[in-house]
Formats: C-alpha cells, structure tokens, sequence
C-alpha cells in the first residue's frame, strides 16, 4: 500500500512552497491544484510551479503520480490499492484512467452550465 508520504516527501512539499505564501495549508492548496488539473482548469502560475516542481504535472496533464496523490488527498484512506486498477472503470496500469478523467471533467462543467442556467 502506497502512502503519501512515501510519494512527496514533506521536506520536497516545503522546497517547493518555500517561495509561496497561501491562505491555506500547503496539502489542501496541492488537493485543489490536482483536482482543477485533472478536471482541465488552468492554474496560476504559482501554484502550477509547485505541483511542476513536485512531479505531479507535466504539460497540464497529471502525471501517474500526480494522480495517485489526487486519490490519497480525496480518499480519506491515505493509501491506495496495489491492483494498479483504475478506480472508476477497473482498467489496468491506472490509478485514475484518463478516460474517466476526462468524464469527471464533463460532468463537472456539464454541472457548472446547469447551475448557472
């Protein structure tokens, strides 16, 4: 079982924050930075530095690791499966397939145009 810990380690976390400054904790500003990268959103450059620098992003799309620490922040479990099965759909060699990112990504403005109709 993997932990986040053992995938960003917090001294690489206060490396890559150290020239940053947010309201927030430094675990919940990598949460919401994951999610908006997953669900297509941009980021502003600070923060889309850090998940960069962190490993977790390249070229705005998450990276298999990126998306491991997506799961372990939402989980609530703060470990994953070995299966290396997507969580959604069950496919192999992902932990989140980009097929069903993708389709989190529609419901989610699909979701966002509803509301403000």
């Amino acid at each position: 079982m993997k932990e986040l810990k053992q995938l960003i380690t917090e001294e690489q976390i206060k490396i890559a924050f150290k020239d940053y400054s947010f309201d927030k904790s430094n675990l919940e500003v990598l949460k919401e930075a994951l999610l908006k990268t997953a669900c297509g959103h941009y980021l502003p450059y600070s923060t889309q530095s850090i998940i960069n620098e962190l490993g977790l992003c390249d070229r705005l799309r998450l990276t298999k690791k990126g998306k491991e620490c997506l799961y372990l922040l939402y989980s609530g479990e703060g470990e994953l499966s070995e299966s290396n099965k997507c969580l959604s759909c069950g496919i192999d060699n992902a932990v989140i397939c980009d097929k069903c990112v993708s389709d989190i990504a529609q419901q989610t403005a699909d979701q966002a145009l509803d509301s403000r109709r």
